[in-house]
């Protein structure tokens, strides 16, 4: 039997994950932010251009909300269906020849090393810039990074809670390894979260992913937080080999009990790493 049914349905799902969903998610934006402005002149014509301030803000407001839920949605769909790919992919039979590739994640150790470092001492900067092998990094006892063998990142999880944004560190973010033309170095938590600058928290993500897809779940996370609400974060690093570039990054989180997953492809411009 072959597989080729499986890898057009593949094909056919990451297509509307990546380009389908986003284009019909841009457009309701668009019919959104017009109808919000009709209202708006609307408003403006029956008040004889003179609306009161409060009733226009109610308009933003809206829009705002708006906004977010409709991009909280574009990622609901986009997670379940890079679930359902993940789903058809195990299905398919390895080849004769050539083994089935799948996302080179290193055995982990039996009983891995618990590193606990601070954010700010100087004298852990050398572990936050380079983690062991085969380690566990708790940092400030509110994050926990895994390294494989490789010392890449392959997990964090975390417990946001932090309004006040984390120190930046320009020169990790110029020399991360595996940064490709076009590419970002893009925090796994947040900066304007807490998130450390040091590359323990830096991974090379497109400017479209770290920018805009990225971004879109941080500010969802800010909104949260800003509101009184912990968000429960788990970040899981795809990498298609040895080298220091994944090739998807999945996010997890739990806001008031609701949970939503996404798996956001980083695939840089051309296809290849």
């Amino acid at each position: 039997m072959s597989d080729r049914p499986i890898e057009g349905a593949v094909e056919g799902l990451a297509e509307v994950r990546d380009a389908t969903v986003p284009q019909e998610i841009d457009g309701l934006l668009d019919f959104v932010r017009g109808d919000i402005e009709n209202v708006r002149r609307l408003v403006e014509r029956a008040t004889y251009h003179a609306a009161e301030a409060s009733t226009l803000e109610e308009l933003d407001a809206v829009e705002a909300r708006t906004q977010h839920e409709l991009r909280g949605l574009g990622d609901e769909v986009a997670g379940a269906i890079s679930e359902a790919i993940d789903e058809l992919t195990a299905l398919k039979r390895p080849s004769d020849h050539t083994p089935a590739v799948v996302d080179h994640i290193a055995p982990a150790a039996a009983h891995p090393p618990v590193v606990h470092l601070s954010s700010t001492d100087p004298k852990d900067a050398d572990l936050r810039a380079n983690p062991p092998a085969a380690s566990v990094l708790v940092v400030d006892e509110t994050t926990v990074y895994t390294a494989d063998e490789h010392r890449r990142v392959v997990r964090v999880d975390a417990t946001l809670t932090a309004t006040q944004p984390g120190q930046r560190n320009e020169y990790a973010q110029r020399t991360l390894a595996g940064k490709l033309d076009g590419d970002d170095a893009g925090h796994l938590i947040a900066h304007m979260l807490g998130g450390i600058g040091d590359k323990l928290n830096l991974t090379p993500m497109t400017r479209d992913l770290n920018r805009s897809k990225f971004a879109t779940i941080e500010n969802t996370w800010r909104e949260a937080v800003t509101a009184g609400k912990p968000v429960e974060v788990e970040i899981a690093l795809h990498y298609p080999d040895e080298g220091p570039r994944s090739s998807a990054i999945t996010v997890t989180y739990t806001i008031d009990g609701r949970r939503r997953r996404v798996k956001l492809p980083n695939t840089p411009p051309g296809g290849s790493q």
